[in-house]
């Protein structure tokens, strides 16, 4: 498995935030423990966090998101932020 550089200052990659919407902020350890908060709106869906990860912290091969206590792989991309959550949650990604 490498791992790539990761790019915490990648601004262009975060979902676009609709102050008029509800939002919230998740908490995300990624795969090399670094820690970063993203704001997203509660509609947005579980793909824009992925999508976002990836562009910060590639990697080659696969991995996984968990959230929840214990821990729990999320599964449901296409789930909204609200349906899975996760709203003022902690993700982690795990290679």
């Amino acid at each position: 498995m490498q791992q790539q550089a990761i790019d915490t200052t990648n601004e262009k990659s975060k979902p676009k935030v609709d102050p008029s919407k509800p939002t919230t902020v998740v908490s995300i350890r990624l795969h090399n423990g670094t820690q970063v908060k993203l704001e997203l709106n509660t509609d947005h869906r579980v793909s824009d966090i992925a999508k976002y990860i990836e562009s910060i912290a590639p990697v080659t091969g696969s991995y996984k998101l968990l959230a929840g206590f214990p821990p729990k792989p999320l599964e449901d991309f296409s789930a909204t932020i609200e349906a899975a959550k996760l709203c003022k949650s902690a993700i982690t990604q795990k290679i």
